[in-house]
């Protein structure tokens, strides 16, 4: 995935789905978009789903 992104600092922010659910605290607002199956977020609200049955 690295090899597609060319911004260096964006690169940077690039983390997995189970660090970026890690970020996500009880009572906040989560948006999502994605129209179409290819822009469906996916990995994200699976991690956030798995924190969430471990009782988190």
């Amino acid at each position: 995935m690295y090899n597609r992104i060319s911004n260096r600092e964006v690169e940077a922010k690039v983390t997995t789905a189970a660090a970026a659910a890690q970020l996500i605290k009880d009572g906040m607002t989560v948006g999502m978009s994605g129209f179409s199956m290819a822009g469906y977020p996916k990995a994200v609200p699976t991690a956030l789903a798995r924190r969430a049955e471990k009782g988190e």
